[in-house]
């Protein structure tokens, strides 16, 4: 147990430090963009991971918002109630949950949109013949048709913005927590001040 206390320990003070949090939306930038191109240079041979209908997949990345707000939920309201005692507090940071579940709704909306608005309906994977009748991707997967667009991966946006939502509450969590050790300490100066000082 005192290992996982300092591996804890360890991250948790990396990942709150200001630097880390200023680049860390850009290496997941980054680390997506790379992914991107080497995909589209060697495309990646058929596998079960792959394979959009895996358990990791269905299970996980799906669902990683009700993962990460189920998770985040009682992190955000025991630890704040414990270290502020205030309901006022924990109240605020619990707005920040729903801040991420409108952030998360519009964004996804936002990629079916543009996914939407820039597909076409073809007869066959290879994109060939254009069916004009279809109109949607639903309507065309209705009909056996194959929907093409600009497809902005959900997944990533998904995976990056649960990390950062929880590198931001393990921050958050760290300034309380410096503030009420600081505290603590001041107000025991002050009493060693004040009794054991010689008259």
């Amino acid at each position: 147990m005192e290992h996982l206390e300092r591996c804890a320990w360890v991250l948790r003070g990396t990942l709150v430090r200001a630097a880390v949090r200023r680049y860390l939306p850009w290496a997941l930038v980054a680390s997506m963009l790379a992914g991107s191109l080497l995909k589209e240079l060697s495309p990646l041979p058929e596998s079960y991971l792959s394979n959009k209908r895996n358990v990791l997949n269905v299970y996980f990345v799906k669902v990683a918002w009700a993962w990460t707000f189920c998770l985040l939920l009682p992190f955000i309201t025991l630890t704040n109630y414990h270290l502020t005692g205030k309901a006022g507090l924990v109240l605020r940071r619990l707005s920040t949950l729903l801040v991420g579940t409108a952030i998360w709704y519009v964004g996804t909306a936002v990629f079916t949109n543009i996914e939407h608005y820039t597909g076409s309906c073809y007869q066959s994977p290879a994109l060939e013949g254009v069916r004009k009748e279809h109109q949607s991707k639903r309507q065309c997967h209705g009909e056996g048709g194959f929907w093409h667009g600009f497809d902005i991966s959900g997944h990533s946006f998904l995976l990056t913005f649960c990390a950062l939502m929880i590198v931001e509450e393990m921050a958050v969590l760290h300034e309380v927590l410096n503030k009420r050790l600081l505290r603590a300490s001041v107000i025991t100066e002050y009493h060693r001040a004040w009794f054991v000082s010689p008259c």
